[in-house]
Protein backbone atom coordinates (compact mmCIF):
# COMPACT_ATOMS: atom_id res chain seq x y z
CA UNK A 1 0.00 0.00 0.00
CA UNK A 2 1.68 3.46 -0.68
CA UNK A 3 2.07 5.57 2.02
CA UNK A 4 0.90 8.55 0.42
CA UNK A 5 -2.61 7.35 0.39
CA UNK A 6 -2.10 5.64 3.73
CA UNK A 7 -0.68 8.65 5.75
CA UNK A 8 -2.13 11.47 3.72
CA UNK A 9 1.36 13.20 2.53
CA UNK A 10 0.92 12.95 -1.40
CA UNK A 11 0.94 16.57 -1.06
CA UNK A 12 4.39 16.96 0.64
CA UNK A 13 5.75 14.20 -1.51
CA UNK A 14 6.69 15.55 -5.08
CA UNK A 15 3.72 15.01 -7.44
CA UNK A 16 3.65 12.71 -10.39
CA UNK A 17 3.29 14.23 -13.68
CA UNK A 18 3.23 11.14 -15.66
CA UNK A 19 6.18 9.14 -17.70
CA UNK A 20 4.57 10.48 -20.95
CA UNK A 21 5.60 14.03 -20.09
CA UNK A 22 8.45 15.69 -22.42
CA UNK A 23 10.08 18.70 -21.43
CA UNK A 24 8.17 21.66 -22.20
CA UNK A 25 4.86 20.01 -22.08
CA UNK A 26 1.72 21.71 -20.75
CA UNK A 27 -0.69 19.29 -19.16
CA UNK A 28 -4.02 20.51 -18.61
CA UNK A 29 -6.76 18.43 -16.32
CA UNK A 30 -10.05 19.10 -13.90
CA UNK A 31 -13.18 18.83 -14.09
CA UNK A 32 -16.75 20.65 -14.31
CA UNK A 33 -19.40 19.86 -11.85
CA UNK A 34 -22.98 20.89 -11.78
CA UNK A 35 -25.63 20.55 -8.91
CA UNK A 36 -29.19 21.17 -8.13
CA UNK A 37 -29.77 21.25 -4.16
CA UNK A 38 -32.32 21.45 -1.25
CA UNK A 39 -30.71 22.04 2.16
CA UNK A 40 -31.77 23.48 5.63
CA UNK A 41 -28.83 23.93 7.19
CA UNK A 42 -30.35 25.90 10.41
CA UNK A 43 -30.18 23.91 13.58
CA UNK A 44 -31.38 26.95 15.94
CA UNK A 45 -34.24 28.44 14.85
CA UNK A 46 -35.95 31.53 16.23
CA UNK A 47 -39.14 30.23 18.00
CA UNK A 48 -41.27 32.44 16.47
CA UNK A 49 -39.96 33.94 12.46
CA UNK A 50 -41.48 33.76 9.50
CA UNK A 51 -37.80 33.77 7.82
CA UNK A 52 -37.13 31.32 5.02
CA UNK A 53 -35.38 27.79 5.84
CA UNK A 54 -34.60 25.96 3.50
CA UNK A 55 -32.55 27.13 0.32
CA UNK A 56 -33.29 25.71 -3.22
CA UNK A 57 -30.10 26.47 -5.25
CA UNK A 58 -28.09 25.29 -8.49
CA UNK A 59 -23.91 25.65 -8.48
CA UNK A 60 -21.79 24.69 -10.56
CA UNK A 61 -17.90 24.94 -11.08
CA UNK A 62 -15.52 24.34 -13.29
CA UNK A 63 -11.90 23.85 -11.96
CA UNK A 64 -8.96 23.51 -13.84
CA UNK A 65 -5.37 21.80 -12.99
CA UNK A 66 -2.27 22.75 -14.99
CA UNK A 67 1.18 21.07 -14.85
CA UNK A 68 3.73 23.45 -16.69
CA UNK A 69 6.77 20.45 -17.45
CA UNK A 70 10.11 22.03 -17.94
CA UNK A 71 11.79 18.36 -17.13
CA UNK A 72 10.98 15.07 -15.04
CA UNK A 73 12.46 16.71 -11.94
CA UNK A 74 11.26 20.54 -12.18
CA UNK A 75 7.83 21.25 -12.98
CA UNK A 76 5.54 24.07 -12.04
CA UNK A 77 1.23 23.54 -10.84
CA UNK A 78 -1.27 26.22 -10.81
CA UNK A 79 -5.45 25.02 -9.75
CA UNK A 80 -7.92 27.84 -10.73
CA UNK A 81 -11.29 27.82 -10.20
CA UNK A 82 -12.89 28.99 -13.36
CA UNK A 83 -16.19 28.95 -12.26
CA UNK A 84 -17.39 28.29 -8.41
CA UNK A 85 -20.80 30.30 -8.22
CA UNK A 86 -24.66 29.75 -6.89
CA UNK A 87 -26.01 31.90 -9.09
CA UNK A 88 -26.40 29.62 -12.15
CA UNK A 89 -29.77 32.22 -13.36
CA UNK A 90 -27.86 34.39 -16.16
CA UNK A 91 -28.00 37.50 -14.10
CA UNK A 92 -24.85 39.93 -13.10
CA UNK A 93 -23.58 38.08 -10.21
CA UNK A 94 -22.93 35.15 -12.07
CA UNK A 95 -19.33 36.29 -12.60
CA UNK A 96 -18.40 36.31 -8.75
CA UNK A 97 -15.87 34.39 -7.46
CA UNK A 98 -14.45 33.46 -10.92
CA UNK A 99 -10.87 32.98 -12.02
CA UNK A 100 -9.80 32.41 -7.99
CA UNK A 101 -6.22 30.78 -7.78
CA UNK A 102 -6.68 28.34 -5.39
CA UNK A 103 -2.86 27.07 -5.58
CA UNK A 104 0.55 27.48 -7.18
CA UNK A 105 3.87 25.97 -6.76
CA UNK A 106 7.44 24.88 -8.18
CA UNK A 107 8.96 21.49 -7.45
CA UNK A 108 12.51 21.09 -8.54
CA UNK A 109 15.76 19.16 -7.07
CA UNK A 110 18.60 21.11 -5.54
CA UNK A 111 21.62 19.38 -5.48
CA UNK A 112 19.83 16.04 -4.36
CA UNK A 113 17.29 17.43 -2.50
CA UNK A 114 13.84 17.49 -3.56
CA UNK A 115 12.37 21.50 -3.28
CA UNK A 116 8.42 22.78 -3.15
CA UNK A 117 8.11 26.42 -2.70
CA UNK A 118 4.96 28.26 -3.65
CA UNK A 119 1.11 28.19 -2.60
CA UNK A 120 0.53 24.07 -2.24
CA UNK A 121 -1.57 21.53 -1.09
CA UNK A 122 -0.52 20.30 2.56
CA UNK A 123 -2.09 17.25 4.07
CA UNK A 124 -0.12 15.97 7.41
CA UNK A 125 -1.15 12.63 9.18
CA UNK A 126 -4.61 11.29 7.68
CA UNK A 127 -5.73 14.57 6.44
CA UNK A 128 -5.71 15.33 10.73
CA UNK A 129 -2.90 17.36 12.13
CA UNK A 130 -3.15 19.33 8.59
CA UNK A 131 -5.35 19.76 5.38
CA UNK A 132 -5.43 22.14 3.17
CA UNK A 133 -9.50 21.26 1.63
CA UNK A 134 -8.72 22.70 -1.47
CA UNK A 135 -6.79 25.48 -0.89
CA UNK A 136 -3.21 26.03 0.28
CA UNK A 137 -0.05 27.37 2.45
CA UNK A 138 2.54 29.66 1.72
CA UNK A 139 6.00 27.28 1.73
CA UNK A 140 8.84 26.09 1.49
CA UNK A 141 9.21 22.21 2.01
CA UNK A 142 12.61 20.49 1.15
CA UNK A 143 13.20 16.36 0.80
CA UNK A 144 15.59 13.89 0.98
CA UNK A 145 15.02 10.11 0.82
CA UNK A 146 17.57 7.38 2.40
CA UNK A 147 16.25 4.08 0.81
CA UNK A 148 12.66 3.76 2.54
CA UNK A 149 12.84 6.32 4.88
CA UNK A 150 12.28 9.97 3.72
CA UNK A 151 13.21 13.06 5.56
CA UNK A 152 11.13 16.30 4.91
CA UNK A 153 11.38 20.22 6.14
CA UNK A 154 9.77 23.11 5.98
CA UNK A 155 8.40 26.62 6.82
CA UNK A 156 4.88 26.92 6.25
CA UNK A 157 3.80 31.13 6.35
CA UNK A 158 0.17 30.74 7.95
CA UNK A 159 -0.27 34.36 8.17
CA UNK A 160 1.88 37.85 6.65
CA UNK A 161 -1.15 40.03 7.28
CA UNK A 162 1.33 42.76 8.35
CA UNK A 163 -1.02 44.30 11.57
CA UNK A 164 -0.09 46.12 14.13
CA UNK A 165 -1.18 45.73 18.21
CA UNK A 166 -2.57 48.32 19.99
CA UNK A 167 0.61 48.07 22.36
CA UNK A 168 2.23 50.17 20.06
CA UNK A 169 2.13 52.91 17.20
CA UNK A 170 -1.04 51.40 16.42
CA UNK A 171 -2.67 52.74 12.69
CA UNK A 172 1.35 53.18 11.63
CA UNK A 173 1.53 50.74 9.26
CA UNK A 174 4.56 49.19 10.79
CA UNK A 175 3.30 45.62 11.45
CA UNK A 176 5.23 42.98 13.43
CA UNK A 177 8.20 43.19 13.70
CA UNK A 178 8.92 39.48 12.82
CA UNK A 179 7.18 37.61 10.58
CA UNK A 180 3.44 37.03 11.69
CA UNK A 181 3.43 33.38 11.94
CA UNK A 182 5.66 30.44 10.83
CA UNK A 183 4.69 26.60 11.09
CA UNK A 184 8.32 25.32 11.36
CA UNK A 185 8.13 21.28 10.07
CA UNK A 186 10.43 18.03 10.83
CA UNK A 187 8.69 14.96 9.73
CA UNK A 188 10.00 11.54 9.04
CA UNK A 189 8.39 9.08 6.61
CA UNK A 190 9.43 5.08 6.37
CA UNK A 191 8.48 1.58 6.12
CA UNK A 192 9.24 -0.79 9.37
CA UNK A 193 7.87 -4.29 8.11
CA UNK A 194 4.31 -4.32 6.95
CA UNK A 195 3.62 -0.93 8.62
CA UNK A 196 4.22 2.71 6.83
CA UNK A 197 4.56 5.44 9.39
CA UNK A 198 5.12 9.05 10.13
CA UNK A 199 6.15 10.95 12.57
CA UNK A 200 6.40 15.07 13.21
CA UNK A 201 7.19 17.55 15.08
CA UNK A 202 5.87 21.33 14.29
CA UNK A 203 6.70 24.31 16.33
CA UNK A 204 4.15 27.40 15.27
CA UNK A 205 5.14 31.03 16.49
CA UNK A 206 3.14 34.29 15.96
CA UNK A 207 5.03 37.06 16.59
CA UNK A 208 4.07 40.07 19.14
CA UNK A 209 2.01 42.23 17.23
CA UNK A 210 0.86 39.69 15.07
CA UNK A 211 -3.01 39.19 14.59
CA UNK A 212 -2.28 35.36 16.07
CA UNK A 213 -0.37 36.76 19.23
CA UNK A 214 -2.85 39.25 19.76
CA UNK A 215 -6.04 37.51 19.85
CA UNK A 216 -4.52 34.73 21.67
CA UNK A 217 -2.19 35.90 24.44
CA UNK A 218 -3.09 37.94 27.64
CA UNK A 219 -1.30 41.07 27.29
CA UNK A 220 -0.97 42.70 23.64
CA UNK A 221 2.55 43.19 23.32
CA UNK A 222 2.91 39.02 23.97
CA UNK A 223 4.02 36.81 21.15
CA UNK A 224 2.32 33.24 21.36
CA UNK A 225 3.85 29.92 20.58
CA UNK A 226 2.53 26.00 20.69
CA UNK A 227 3.56 22.56 18.97
CA UNK A 228 2.58 19.41 18.16
CA UNK A 229 3.93 15.96 18.36
CA UNK A 230 2.11 13.44 15.92
CA UNK A 231 2.40 9.92 14.92
CA UNK A 232 0.30 7.87 12.13
CA UNK A 233 0.89 3.88 11.36
CA UNK A 234 -0.75 2.30 8.01
CA UNK A 235 -1.05 -1.16 7.71
CA UNK A 236 -2.66 -3.49 5.95
CA UNK A 237 -3.93 -6.70 8.42
CA UNK A 238 -6.88 -9.58 7.05
CA UNK A 239 -7.58 -7.37 4.07
CA UNK A 240 -8.03 -4.78 6.64
CA UNK A 241 -6.73 -1.16 5.82
CA UNK A 242 -5.95 0.28 9.59
CA UNK A 243 -5.10 4.38 10.14
CA UNK A 244 -4.38 4.97 13.61
CA UNK A 245 -3.16 8.56 14.17
CA UNK A 246 -1.96 9.74 18.00
CA UNK A 247 -1.38 13.93 18.18
CA UNK A 248 0.14 15.81 21.30
CA UNK A 249 -0.55 19.34 21.37
CA UNK A 250 0.86 21.69 24.11
CA UNK A 251 -0.87 24.45 24.45
CA UNK A 252 0.05 28.33 23.56
CA UNK A 253 2.44 29.95 25.42
CA UNK A 254 0.89 33.43 27.11
CA UNK A 255 -2.37 32.28 26.45
CA UNK A 256 -4.61 32.98 30.09
CA UNK A 257 -4.11 29.90 32.15
CA UNK A 258 -6.52 27.38 32.65
CA UNK A 259 -8.16 28.32 29.32
CA UNK A 260 -8.52 25.99 26.52
CA UNK A 261 -5.63 27.47 24.26
CA UNK A 262 -3.29 27.45 27.09
CA UNK A 263 -3.59 23.65 28.69
CA UNK A 264 -2.26 20.70 26.74
CA UNK A 265 -4.34 17.98 25.34
CA UNK A 266 -4.31 15.05 22.67
CA UNK A 267 -5.91 13.69 19.57
CA UNK A 268 -6.83 10.19 19.35
CA UNK A 269 -8.23 9.08 15.74
CA UNK A 270 -8.87 5.06 13.92
CA UNK A 271 -9.94 4.24 10.28
CA UNK A 272 -10.70 1.00 8.93
CA UNK A 273 -11.56 -0.43 5.32
CA UNK A 274 -12.15 -3.35 4.50
CA UNK A 275 -13.83 -5.19 0.98
CA UNK A 276 -16.89 -7.61 0.63
CA UNK A 277 -18.53 -9.84 -1.91
CA UNK A 278 -20.78 -6.88 -3.09
CA UNK A 279 -18.29 -3.96 -2.30
CA UNK A 280 -16.73 -2.36 0.81
CA UNK A 281 -17.21 -0.99 4.22
CA UNK A 282 -14.80 1.67 6.19
CA UNK A 283 -15.62 2.93 9.65
CA UNK A 284 -13.87 5.59 11.69
CA UNK A 285 -13.40 6.50 15.40
CA UNK A 286 -11.50 9.38 17.19
CA UNK A 287 -11.20 11.38 20.17
CA UNK A 288 -10.02 14.96 20.82
CA UNK A 289 -9.69 16.64 24.30
CA UNK A 290 -11.45 19.85 25.23
CA UNK A 291 -8.13 21.83 25.76
CA UNK A 292 -6.57 20.44 22.35
CA UNK A 293 -6.06 23.06 19.27
CA UNK A 294 -5.38 22.23 16.10
CA UNK A 295 -2.56 23.90 14.00
CA UNK A 296 -5.21 25.49 11.81
CA UNK A 297 -9.19 24.82 11.04
CA UNK A 298 -8.59 21.44 9.39
CA UNK A 299 -10.92 19.41 7.72
CA UNK A 300 -10.66 15.92 8.30
CA UNK A 301 -12.87 14.56 6.17
CA UNK A 302 -14.60 12.03 8.81
CA UNK A 303 -17.37 10.97 6.06
CA UNK A 304 -20.18 12.45 3.45
CA UNK A 305 -21.87 13.78 6.64
CA UNK A 306 -18.96 15.74 7.62
CA UNK A 307 -17.89 16.86 4.15
CA UNK A 308 -19.85 17.00 0.99
CA UNK A 309 -17.22 18.22 -0.81
CA UNK A 310 -17.83 19.78 -4.65
CA UNK A 311 -20.06 23.33 -5.27
CA UNK A 312 -22.45 23.95 -2.44
CA UNK A 313 -21.56 21.34 -0.63
CA UNK A 314 -23.58 21.74 2.73
CA UNK A 315 -21.24 19.70 5.00
CA UNK A 316 -23.89 19.06 8.00
CA UNK A 317 -21.80 17.53 10.98
CA UNK A 318 -18.61 20.25 10.02
CA UNK A 319 -21.42 23.14 10.34
CA UNK A 320 -23.22 21.85 13.21
CA UNK A 321 -19.78 21.23 15.48
CA UNK A 322 -17.90 24.39 13.97
CA UNK A 323 -15.16 26.34 15.73
CA UNK A 324 -18.07 28.83 16.68
CA UNK A 325 -20.64 26.71 18.01
CA UNK A 326 -20.63 27.88 21.12
CA UNK A 327 -24.22 30.15 22.31
CA UNK A 328 -22.12 33.25 21.97
CA UNK A 329 -21.52 33.23 18.80
CA UNK A 330 -24.94 32.64 17.31
CA UNK A 331 -26.84 35.79 16.19
CA UNK A 332 -30.66 36.68 16.91
CA UNK A 333 -31.79 34.95 13.65
CA UNK A 334 -29.39 31.64 14.16
CA UNK A 335 -26.33 30.90 12.29
CA UNK A 336 -22.69 31.23 13.28
CA UNK A 337 -20.31 34.45 12.37
CA UNK A 338 -16.90 35.17 12.61
CA UNK A 339 -14.78 31.76 13.02
CA UNK A 340 -11.65 31.53 12.63
CA UNK A 341 -8.95 29.19 13.53
CA UNK A 342 -8.11 30.11 16.48
CA UNK A 343 -8.72 28.65 19.60
CA UNK A 344 -11.46 30.11 21.77
CA UNK A 345 -13.66 29.33 24.72
CA UNK A 346 -15.67 26.82 23.94
CA UNK A 347 -13.96 25.59 20.53
CA UNK A 348 -15.78 22.86 19.11
CA UNK A 349 -14.75 21.26 15.89
CA UNK A 350 -14.24 18.14 13.58
CA UNK A 351 -11.16 17.72 15.42
CA UNK A 352 -11.17 19.72 18.40
CA UNK A 353 -13.23 19.13 22.02
CA UNK A 354 -15.06 16.22 20.04
CA UNK A 355 -15.23 12.81 19.58
CA UNK A 356 -17.27 10.67 17.37
CA UNK A 357 -17.80 7.30 16.00
CA UNK A 358 -19.09 6.61 12.07
CA UNK A 359 -19.33 3.27 9.82
CA UNK A 360 -20.03 2.91 6.00
CA UNK A 361 -20.97 0.70 3.11
CA UNK A 362 -19.83 0.67 -0.61
CA UNK A 363 -22.84 -1.48 -2.72
CA UNK A 364 -21.88 -1.60 -6.38
CA UNK A 365 -25.27 -3.06 -8.10
CA UNK A 366 -26.90 -2.76 -11.44
CA UNK A 367 -23.83 -0.54 -12.73
CA UNK A 368 -24.92 2.08 -9.71
CA UNK A 369 -22.61 2.42 -6.68
CA UNK A 370 -24.74 2.55 -3.19
CA UNK A 371 -22.97 3.94 -0.11
CA UNK A 372 -25.07 4.42 2.77
CA UNK A 373 -23.37 5.63 6.18
CA UNK A 374 -23.83 6.11 9.78
CA UNK A 375 -22.55 9.11 12.32
CA UNK A 376 -22.66 10.00 15.91
CA UNK A 377 -20.54 13.04 17.34
CA UNK A 378 -20.79 14.61 20.71
CA UNK A 379 -19.05 17.37 22.50
CA UNK A 380 -16.40 16.20 24.73
CA UNK A 381 -16.74 18.85 27.39
CA UNK A 382 -19.66 21.64 27.46
CA UNK A 383 -17.88 23.68 29.67
CA UNK A 384 -13.78 23.68 28.55
CA UNK A 385 -13.03 27.00 29.85
CA UNK A 386 -13.63 25.73 33.53
CA UNK A 387 -16.50 27.49 34.70
CA UNK A 388 -19.56 26.44 35.81
CA UNK A 389 -21.42 28.13 32.56
CA UNK A 390 -21.63 25.20 29.77
CA UNK A 391 -20.50 27.54 26.31
CA UNK A 392 -21.20 24.47 23.37
CA UNK A 393 -24.90 24.77 22.15
CA UNK A 394 -24.90 21.61 20.94
CA UNK A 395 -23.91 19.05 22.91
CA UNK A 396 -24.64 15.91 20.61
CA UNK A 397 -25.93 15.06 17.26
CA UNK A 398 -26.47 11.71 14.74
CA UNK A 399 -26.91 11.48 11.43
CA UNK A 400 -26.25 9.95 8.02
CA UNK A 401 -25.82 10.62 4.45
CA UNK A 402 -27.06 8.20 1.47
CA UNK A 403 -25.04 8.47 -1.67
CA UNK A 404 -25.65 6.95 -5.18
CA UNK A 405 -23.41 7.14 -8.16
CA UNK A 406 -23.69 5.80 -11.96
CA UNK A 407 -21.15 6.71 -14.72
CA UNK A 408 -23.13 8.16 -17.75
CA UNK A 409 -20.19 8.33 -19.83
CA UNK A 410 -16.13 8.48 -20.05
CA UNK A 411 -15.21 10.46 -17.06
CA UNK A 412 -18.77 11.51 -16.38
CA UNK A 413 -20.99 10.82 -13.66
CA UNK A 414 -24.59 10.93 -11.93
CA UNK A 415 -24.64 11.53 -8.19
CA UNK A 416 -27.34 11.37 -5.72
CA UNK A 417 -27.29 12.48 -2.12
CA UNK A 418 -29.22 12.83 0.94
CA UNK A 419 -27.79 13.67 4.64
CA UNK A 420 -29.48 14.22 7.82
CA UNK A 421 -28.56 15.35 10.95
CA UNK A 422 -29.97 15.39 14.36
CA UNK A 423 -28.79 17.30 17.05
CA UNK A 424 -28.92 17.65 20.60
CA UNK A 425 -28.51 21.29 22.14
CA UNK A 426 -28.67 22.77 25.78
CA UNK A 427 -32.98 23.90 25.95
CA UNK A 428 -31.43 26.63 28.42
CA UNK A 429 -28.46 28.11 26.01
CA UNK A 430 -31.30 28.18 22.70
CA UNK A 431 -34.10 30.22 24.74
CA UNK A 432 -31.90 32.35 26.16
CA UNK A 433 -31.00 33.76 22.68
CA UNK A 434 -32.43 36.68 21.43
CA UNK A 435 -36.50 36.18 19.98
CA UNK A 436 -35.58 32.66 22.05
CA UNK A 437 -34.52 29.75 19.52
CA UNK A 438 -35.98 26.21 18.97
CA UNK A 439 -33.58 23.21 17.78
CA UNK A 440 -34.39 21.57 14.90
CA UNK A 441 -32.92 19.23 12.33
CA UNK A 442 -30.91 19.71 9.57
CA UNK A 443 -30.80 18.04 5.90
CA UNK A 444 -29.81 18.36 2.12
CA UNK A 445 -30.37 16.93 -1.10
CA UNK A 446 -28.25 16.93 -3.74
CA UNK A 447 -28.41 15.83 -7.57
CA UNK A 448 -25.43 16.48 -9.76
CA UNK A 449 -23.36 15.68 -12.87
CA UNK A 450 -19.83 15.97 -12.91
CA UNK A 451 -16.99 15.75 -15.77
CA UNK A 452 -13.34 14.71 -15.18
CA UNK A 453 -11.05 15.73 -17.78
Amino acid sequence: MKKSLVLGLAALASVAVGSTADAGETKISGYYMFRVQDADITASEPAASTAWDNERAMWHRLQLNLDFIASPKTHAHLVTRALDSVNVTGAAADSTASWTIKQAWLETDLYGVGAKMGHMPISMHDDILVNHDTNGFGAILLSKSFGDTTVLVGDVRVAESNTRGASANAGAGMGADDDDVDLYVVSVLGKAGMANYQVTGALMNAAADSTVANNLTVNASDSARDWWLAATVGANVSDIDITGTLIYENGWKNAANNSQAHDSDFLAALRLKGKTGFGGWNGYAFYAGEDFNNIVGTNAVWSKTWDQSGPGGRDLMNTLFSTCASAASYTATSGSGGCTFLPANGNVSNTENLWGVGAGLTVKTGGWTINPMLDYASVTDRSPANSATNTALFKSAWGGTLALSTKLDEGTTLGITGSYVDPSSDNTLLAAQTGAHKEDSIHAVMVDVKMAF
